[in-house]
């Protein structure tokens, strides 16, 4: 026979739809009121359209067509029964998701006698916690991308990490000589903010940033850069050149090289790019694959010298991670801010940060020794399996 999934449908998506990966359902039955018809819709809307990526194109979905009441038990129980009736046969394998709609719900579909169900929620954590004690609570993992894609995002393009080179790791090495130069951090910037104003239009043709004693020189042909600085000339000619070295892609590479080492490079995406159905833009440094968690990181050179303009520019950097984290992540996502040497500044901000809660780490410490990977796997360690609140 069939698998039922029934779902109750509340304020957060994110459960019900690893509830609905979870139990790989032919049919899905949601139950919802006239507050949450809008978030039924939306669900079915969203499973529908996806039902390829998550290997559900044999699952009929129902939006059961009677509103459930939030207070009327007599009319819930007697409903919650009809659904049983009308949605099932006799042998259906029924699964419950009791993670959302009103608390009165769950109390009487537990109630109710059902022939072979099981019943569960699932934590923000993504462990599903089944109400039978002799069954043993279990964890989900959903994939991050598809995790975005519930949440309206889609992925417009993104480097993985095990696509670098070793050229991209010699272009690494060079960008990083140039900044530890006197001078060229702020060089870079001017470059870098002249580059991402009009970065909308690719880079066309032979392009030149500077002067005749600094200057960043584009080959549109060969698809690399001439660096002059302080009567030397720098070679950055790897296969992510432009974004190596105009769009900070040198400090999300050192990030990554070191999460790499913990979490595997095949776990690690870098310059991710998303849009949502009107076209908005939504960046993301680096997200990684954190066994069943997804870490988000945002990577600054850290090289901003007013203490005014500090906190004004870490804090809209903050503002804006914060927004994103928001937009494109569950409630059981992480966040890291990593910069390049440790800046107290920005320490003292992310200890502030909430909802969500964003972590501190620099990879070289004032002296400019690196950091090591054991470090930062302790930090990760911190709070990576903790619960957001």
């Amino acid at each position: 026979m069939a698998k039922v999934h029934i779902t109750l449908v509340g304020g957060a998506a994110m459960p019900l739809y690893q509830g609905i990966l979870y139990s790989k359902p032919d049919k899905i039955v949601y139950i919802y009121s006239k507050e949450t018809t809008e978030q039924a819709n939306t669900i079915y809307s969203t499973i529908e359209e996806a039902k390829h990526i998550l290997k559900l194109s044999h699952t009929s979905q129902v939006l059961y067509d009677k509103l459930f009441p939030v207070n009327d038990v007599i009319k819930i129980e007697e409903l919650a029964k009809e659904v049983i009736q009308t949605q099932t046969q006799k042998g259906d394998e029924i699964s419950i998701n009791l993670s959302g709609g009103a608390k009165i719900w769950d109390a009487i579909f537990q109630k109710i006698s059902i022939e072979n169900v099981t019943r569960y929620c699932i934590s923000q954590d993504g462990v599903v916690l089944y109400t039978d004690p002799e069954l043993r609570n279990v964890m989900t993992y959903l994939d991050m991308f598809v995790q975005c894609h519930f949440m309206k995002y889609k992925r417009k393009r993104y480097i993985a990490y095990k696509d670098y080179t070793d050229e991209d790791r010699n272009d690494y090495e060079t960008i990083k000589s140039l900044y530890m130069q006197d001078g060229f951090p702020a060089f870079l910037d001017r470059m870098m903010n002249q580059y991402q104003k009009s970065r909308k239009a690719p880079l066309a043709g032979n392009v030149f940033f500077g002067d005749d004693f600094k200057s960043i020189a584009y080959n549109h042909q060969e698809k690399s850069f001439t660096v002059t600085f302080n009567d030397k000339q720098y070679q950055i000619h790897g296969p992510h050149a432009v974004e190596m070295l105009l769009d900070s892609g040198w400090v999300k590479y050192n990030v990554a090289s070191l999460i790499a080492e913990i979490y595997g490079p095949e776990n690690i995406y870098t310059n991710c790019i998303f849009t949502d159905n009107q076209n908005e833009i939504l960046e993301m440094d680096l997200m990684v694959k954190a066994d069943n968690k997804v870490l988000f990181v945002e990577c600054q050179s850290g090289n901003q010298l007013s203490t005014l303009e500090d906190d004004r520019f870490y804090n809209g950097i903050l503002n804006s991670f914060k927004s994103n984290i928001n937009a494109c992540g569950g409630l059981a996502s992480k966040a890291l801010f990593v910069t390049y040497s440790p800046i107290a500044l920005c320490e003292k901000l992310c200890n502030e940060t909430q909802k969500p809660h964003i972590e501190y780490f620099y990879t070289h410490n004032a002296d400019g020794r690196p950091i090591s990977v054991d470090e930062l796997r302790n930090k990760i360690d911190s709070f990576i399996n903790t619960t957001n609140v």
